[in-house]
C-alpha cells in the first residue's frame, strides 16, 4: 500500500503530544511534527520521539521554503540539533542550508543513527526537470537517502514533472518523493507513491502546504484505485 506521511502543527508545546496521540489514532505510516510552528522551543523531543508509536519525521522549516520559525537561523540550528539527538526516525534539512551547518548536521544525524529527508522547495512554480534532477544528485552526493522535491503547479502539466522524478532513484541510488503543491497538483499528490515517490502527505484537520487533502480522502482514493488495478490484471 502506498505509505502516506501525517503533519502535525500546533502552536503551544503542551497541546502538542495531544495532537500526535490524535494522528496516532488515524494510524498514518508516518508522523511529521512540525517544529517550526511551535511558540516555545524549550522542549523535550526524546519524550516525544519515545511516546509515540508511529516513525517520526522533525521537521523545522526556514521561512524561505514555506516555514514559520521565527528565532533566527541560530535558533533554528540547535534546535535541529536537538531534534537529531532526540532520534526520531527522520529529521528534514534543506539543501539551501549553509554547506558547512548541513555537513554537521549530517554527520551528527549519523552518529545518532537518524535518517535524513534533504529537502527543496519552490513555491512559486515548477522548476525544470533537470533542475529537480540536478538536486536530488545534489543530495545524493551529500550522503543522504532520501531527498523530497516539492515545486507549486502553475499548470496541469507540471505534474508529470513531479512524478517523473523518483526514477532517478536509480541512477542516484537515493529515494525520492515528490509532487506538487497547490490546487493543480493534487494529481501529483495523490498519485505520487504509485510512481515511486517514497511517500505522500496529507492533513488531518490543519494542512500545512497549499493543495494537502485529507487523510481520510487519500485513503478512499487510493482504495478505489488499488481496486481498479486489481480488475484491471486479475
Amino acid at each position: 500500500m502506498a505509505l502516506i506521511c501525517v503533519p502535525v502543527a500546533v502552536n503551544k508545546p503542551k497541546t502538542l503530544l495531544e495532537k500526535i496521540n490524535l494522528a496516532v489514532r488515524e494510524a498514518p505510516d508516518i508522523i511529521e511534527v512540525r517544529v517550526d510552528y511551535l511558540e516555545d522551543v524549550d522542549i523535550d523531543f526524546s519524550e516525544i520521539v519515545s511516546k509515540t508509536p508511529i516513525p517520526l519525521i522533525l521537521t523545522v522549516r526556514k521561512k524561505g521554503e514555506g516555514g514559520s520559525f521565527k528565532y533566527g537561523e541560530k535558533n533554528r540550528i540547535e534546535m535541529l540539533e536537538k531534534c537529531i539527538e532526540a532520534k526520531p526516525r527522520f529529521v528534514d534539512l534543506e539543501l539551501s542550508m549553509n554547506k558547512a551547518v548541513l555537513e554537521r548536521l549530517l554527520k551528527l544525524a549519523d552518529q545518532n543513527s537518524v535518517s535524513t529527508i534533504l529537502s527543496f522547495h519552490s513555491f512559486k512554480y515548477t522548476p525544470k526537470r533537470e533542475i529537480l534532477v540536478k538536486k536530488i544528485r545534489e543530495a545524493a552526493q551529500k550522503g543522504s537517502k532520501l531527498v523530497k522535491i516539492v515545486a507549486f503547479a502553475k499548470k496541469i502539466t507540471d505534474n508529470l514533472v513531479a512524478l517523473s522524478l523518483p526514477q532517478e532513484s536509480k541512477n542516484s541510488g537515493i529515494r525520492v518523493i515528490s509532487f506538487c503543491m497547490g490546487e493543480l497538483g493534487i494529481i501529483s499528490r495523490v498519485f505520487c507513491p504509485f510512481f515511486g515517490s517514497y511517500f505522500t502527505y496529507a492533513s488531518l484537520d490543519t494542512r500545512t502546504a497549499p493543495g494537502q487533502i485529507n487523510l481520510e480522502v487519500m485513503r478512499k482514493i487510493h482504495k478505489l484505485f488499488y481496486s481498479l488495478m486489481e480488475k484491471k490484471f486479475n
